[in-house]
């Protein structure tokens, strides 16, 4: 039980990691839009 408990949580923090890298690539990905846009 303790070794599924411990693969459930790396499973879930690695899924943490994910969002993040993608949260911060959108967010590169937007401002690199917004400067090519003409103003």
């Amino acid at each position: 039980a303790t070794d599924s408990i411990k693969t459930a949580h790396d499973y879930y923090e690695s899924l943490g990691q994910a969002s993040l890298t993608t949260n911060s690539m959108s967010n590169r990905l937007s401002s690199i839009i917004q400067n090519v846009k003409p103003e």
